[in-house]
């Protein structure tokens, strides 16, 4: 959509002041989930921790967006379903300085004066802080998300730096105005065609795909070819999660190979520790698999994988010890 017609329908999209609240309004209006439903979601409270980190003022909402990585997964999937659903996507921007839907207004028609919103603004380093999309799903509706970083200090603990060696330039298209922001992407999990460690391949894949030059596919078609001929006996789609060897078998899919390092022992928590510091600092994503456990009864929930693609550590840093025997 061309910024001229994009200012002229005003379906394309609507700005406002970010809040929290307005945040989980959208996500309700959008997903018929009720508020009530939404603040009690994990992803709720990961949102407003993260948002209060980065500070944005302005948040704007683009209708009717077009995901690739949810297109393919709705033409292989979706699609099929009983249930009607849209193959368009929400897609919610976040900046740090303010500025109304009037000043956007005036920026795409070219009526912008002088000390007014312009591109060189929303360009500015650190203003745009980057998007998550909204899929058309009752559940599991978080998809590719692209925010920055959080800030290498963390407020109360200044002794602790954070470190995201894997992180990478995504060009966006803002109704033809050229944003960028520097990341890794991830998405929520869900019960269908993308499951923790499918989701946690296609996050490495975001890194990997740069750094190797391999395909990144969509998160359908990592499960399709994890799945193929590494069978549990069962179907691939929908997909419940990914066995260890088809999680291998993903990976050999775009021509990486994997490495198994068994740290379960309490006392390889330094084999742990020393591999995931060595491989991230050297822009190589980790798939970490682990067993989760109920707070209140200790009860086993099962296996979950997750892209490990950062480390924090204490200043001054750490010295290897003479015992540690690493060159």
């Amino acid at each position: 959509m061309s910024p001229t017609s994009a200012a002229e329908d005003k379906s394309a999209y609507s700005i406002c002041a970010y809040s929290f609240d307005t945040f989980i309004g959208l996500l309700g209006e959008w997903t018929d989930n009720s508020r009530l439903q939404l603040e009690w979601r994990p992803h709720a409270k990961y949102f407003e921790m993260y948002f209060d980190e980065l500070q944005p003022q302005t948040m704007l909402v683009e209708e009717r967006y077009i995901d690739n990585d949810f297109l393919h997964d709705f033409a292989g999937y979706y699609a099929q379903s009983f249930r009607t659903l849209s193959k368009e996507c929400r897609r919610l921007h976040f900046f740090r300085d303010q500025f109304s839907e009037k000043e956007f207004d005036d920026l795409l028609m070219g009526r912008a004066a002088d000390g007014q919103l312009s591109i060189e603004q929303l360009q500015r380093e650190n203003n745009y802080l980057g998007f998550v999309i909204i899929k058309p799903l009752p559940e599991t509706f978080i998809g590719r998300t692209c925010l920055l970083t959080y800030p290498e200090t963390i407020s109360g603990k200044e002794n602790i730096l954070r470190q995201y060696p894997i992180v990478r330039d995504y060009d966006v298209s803002l109704f033809g105005i050229r944003l960028k922001v520097k990341t890794l992407a991830f998405q929520e999990q869900d019960r269908a065609v993308a499951a923790c460690a499918t989701s946690a391949l296609w996050s490495t894949f975001q890194g990997t795909g740069k750094l190797f030059q391999h395909s990144i596919p969509p998160p359908i078609e990592i499960t399709r070819s994890a799945t193929l001929g590494v069978s549990d006996y069962t179907r691939a789609l929908p997909n419940e999660g990914l066995t260890l060897e088809q999680t291998a078998q993903g990976m050999r899919s775009v021509g990486l190979a994997p490495l198994w390092i068994d740290a379960r022992e309490e006392t390889n928590l330094y084999l742990l520790q020393s591999n995931l510091y060595a491989y991230t600092k050297g822009k190589l994503p980790v798939i970490l698999i682990g067993e989760i456990y109920t707070v209140d009864d200790d009860k086993r929930m099962g296996l979950h994988a997750v892209a490990v693609t950062g480390y924090c550590y204490t200043e001054p840093t750490p010295k290897p010890s003479a015992s540690a025997e690493l060159l």
